[in-house]
């Protein structure tokens, strides 16, 4: 369970205090930091840009769906559509909202910390809705290792394996140009991929 900094709690409960709550979301996956405010912030090693948005509350329900968050950013200008449609419409990213003093902002650990995951977004001309959830099971990969004919699944590549490449596209092509057919150590024991899938070795031609 986590526990908010003994000078957050003092000042959260302090008479009359400068400092003010804020609301901090973080996409690693993407690079994306904003915080709600008028001015970039600071925290944790992170700079947070200012941004406005906001964060509905949970409702609550008796039908045992898992619970969601709503969260409003503007769209005026079209600007976050343009960042939603350049990363894929932040598919299955892992979203990080935090809440913190500003007045507490040496602070590492924040008052409120939840990790959840897109599940939606919705775009219109005036705002843009991202809706988080947790994980849905129903749409996990099963099994996890999906099994392809002649595209690698070492992704970049297998540092144990490979521990000389340094950018490979994949292919069979390409791990053979890397020598790893030599004497003792064939492509197929490095080579992350079914070659007889199909009931004959595949070529990776026009991939």
């Amino acid at each position: 369970m986590l526990t908010p900094p003994l000078a957050a709690i003092q000042e959260i409960h302090k008479l009359h205090s400068s400092g003010s709550i804020l609301y901090l979301i973080a996409v690693p996956q993407y690079g994306d930091y904003l915080a709600r405010s008028r001015c970039d912030i600071a925290w944790n090693g992170t700079t947070y840009q200012r941004s406005w948005f906001e964060i509905e509350g949970v409702a609550e329900d008796s039908d045992s769906q898992s619970p969601q968050v709503l969260v409003h950013f503007s769209n005026v200008g079209g600007f976050v559509e343009e960042r939603v449609l350049a990363n894929g419409n932040y598919s299955r990213a892992w979203v990080d909202l935090y809440v913190v003093n500003s007045n507490c902002l040496d602070e590492t650990e924040p008052i409120y910390h939840v990790r959840l995951q897109v599940q939606k977004v919705t775009p219109t001309r005036k705002q843009v809705t991202f809706q988080l959830g947790l994980t849905n099971p129903l749409l996990l990969t099963f099994p996890a290792w999906k099994f392809h004919d002649s595209i690698c699944q070492y992704k970049p590549y297998n540092l144990d394996l490979c521990p000389k490449v340094a950018v490979c596209a994949q292919t069979l092509t390409a791990c053979l140009a890397w020598g790893n057919d030599v004497s003792g150590h064939p492509y197929t024991e490095r080579f992350g991929a079914q070659l007889g899938l199909m009931g004959a070795i595949q070529t990776d031609t026009g991939l």
